[in-house]
């Protein structure tokens, strides 16, 4: 298998350790694009895939991996091999460490530097060890790398390193053990695109390959044009490359809407979008509820329009958000409103932070399916800079099939009670569409 292959499907198939899966393609950046391998939540392919790779490993003392997509594989191969403990390099000090060992570390997938800590008793473990590096995917290479550092400061000794996949370059090294290579794709130039279907709730999944694809228009199944107090209002909705951490909203928006708007346009941005470029998603798997978010989820109202928080994982990130005491303050005040028959008091009292907590859905386009994603960090502040950078308005929205709000607006051109009656029928998508944003514009 080579490092780089050429296609424009939306999907790539893998077969490893007899599972087959089709991985969704995710634009990356220079063209490139990657193919999302999530062993998160897939029960079977982390048992097959760490029987395995247990077949191929060396004789070593312990296993350790970075958080977190290699947690499932490392505990599956720990539980396998009879294993009674291993160690997981965190993304932040914890509470826990009364001492830790950090180093930095940069991933394919962002430009920003992260660190990586090790809890100082745990580094007591790898002392004079045969210590197994695992991880879910090796690219650049560069957490294996930081978690190497962090064994060696603890005085451990490098055993091997192993991982499911190698990705793009990663398949032509000698010193690491893998099942199967996951190549870098590229747009073949040279063949038309064909249409495949993508998973249930999303449309039709197209490559941004053309001039015609990167024009804005509206979604299928989405009029484009809305009437409001007599006025028409056309909703163009824009395609872009699934945002990440590596990305700034604003350079998003400079690159994919600017082209395309006129005197007179505004731009609306999903909150998600923002929010994932201010690292406010949170794998589910990272999220640990505390009791109290178990108890508080059995009153939640199970809405069929979205999860809220409606699960322990997004109730424990609006504690976190919000505040015990304010949550539960709005949790007494819900009870007493049901009791008059008065809906909606619970967020108007815990606020929109709260009420723009996002759960996982398989609708969502990967990573995000399995992420709770936060409301964006100072949506005004973000709504502005995005506007100085297109030299157009900018509305940050909240908007769904029930209702929908202006979360940042860039200053007082955005009508705060205009915008959400104009994107009422919910016109962007985030799914197969990947169209976080849209310009409107007087039709």
């Amino acid at each position: 298998m080579p490092a780089i292959i050429k296609s424009n499907e939306p999907f790539y198939h893998l077969s490893v350790a007899g599972c087959e899966r089709d991985l969704a393609v995710c634009p990356l950046k220079d063209g490139l694009s990657i193919a999302s391998f999530v062993i998160l939540g897939d029960v079977e392919l982390s048992v097959n895939c760490a029987a395995e790779l247990l077949k191929r490993v060396p004789p070593h003392d312990i296993m350790i991996t970075a958080e977190s997509k290699g947690i499932p594989l490392l505990h599956e191969m720990a539980r396998q091999s009879g294993a009674t403990e291993y160690l997981v390099a965190r993304k932040s000090p914890k509470l826990y460490m009364s001492s830790f060992f950090s180093v930095e570390v940069q991933s394919i997938t962002t430009e920003r530097r992260q660190t990586l800590y090790l809890d100082g008793a745990d580094a007591k473990l790898l002392e004079g060890k045969r210590v197994l590096i695992v991880d879910d995917v090796i690219s650049t290479g560069e957490s294996m790398k930081a978690v190497e550092a962090l064994i060696e400061k603890a005085g451990g000794q490098l055993a091997g390193r192993a991982a499911i996949l190698a990705e793009g370059d990663a398949a032509d090294r000698d010193d690491i053990i893998y099942l199967e290579v996951l190549p870098l794709i590229e747009k073949d130039t040279t063949m038309p695109q064909t249409p495949a279907e993508t998973p249930a709730a999303e449309e039709p999944s197209e490559t941004l390959t053309t001039e015609e694809s990167n024009e804005p228009k509206a979604n299928p199944g989405k009029n484009e044009i809305i009437e409001v107090d007599g006025v028409k209002f056309r909703r163009l909705a824009v395609r872009t490359h699934v945002v990440t951490p590596a990305d700034d909203i604003w350079d998003v928006a400079k690159k994919y809407a600017a082209p395309h708007m006129q005197d007179g346009d505004f731009l609306v941005c999903s909150e998600k979008s923002v929010a994932c470029s201010q690292r406010r998603a949170i794998p589910v798997v990272d999220i640990h509820p505390r009791p109290l978010a178990k108890f508080l989820v059995k009153f939640v109202y199970k809405s069929p329009y979205g999860i809220g928080l409606g699960i322990p994982e997004t109730m424990e990130m609006a504690l976190q958000e919000c505040g015990t005491m304010r949550i539960l303050f709005a949790a007494a005040c819900s009870a007493v409103g049901k009791l008059i028959g008065k809906r909606g008091w619970f967020y108007k009292i815990a606020g929109y932070k709260a009420e723009s907590i996002d759960g996982p859905t398989p609708y969502t386009i990967a990573p995000y399916n399995k992420c709770v994603v936060l409301g964006p960090a100072e949506p005004d502040k973000t709504a502005k800079r995005m506007a100085d950078a297109i030299g157009h308005p900018v509305a940050i929205v909240d908007v769904n099939d029930l209702q929908g709000k202006v979360l940042g607006a860039s200053g007082p051109e955005i009508d705060r009670t205009l915008v959400p009656r104009i994107m009422k029928d919910n016109p962007l998508g985030q799914s197969g569409q990947s169209t976080p944003m849209g310009i409107v514009r007087r039709a």
